[in-house]
């Protein structure tokens, strides 16, 4: 199956997954002419969320452009 989405008039994002079990193996986003493709190599249901994995690492700031 193929999913795809236009995401803030620019970016096109597209969401292959399986035919039998319904599963993401694909995702890819496409701004102009930049591709970023990123490859499910396993994909597991009902795993307990770690949000110790999303954490900012120490000394590293993220900042949001301005308008």
């Amino acid at each position: 199956n193929k999913y795809e989405h236009l995401a803030d008039g620019k970016l096109h994002v597209t969401l292959w997954t399986s035919l039998d079990k319904d599963i993401p193996l694909q995702i890819s986003l496409r701004e102009g002419k930049k591709v970023q493709t990123i490859r499910y190599e396993d994909y597991q249901e009902n795993i307990a969320f770690e949000p110790e994995l999303f954490k900012v690492p120490a000394g590293i700031t993220i900042s949001e452009p301005s308008h």
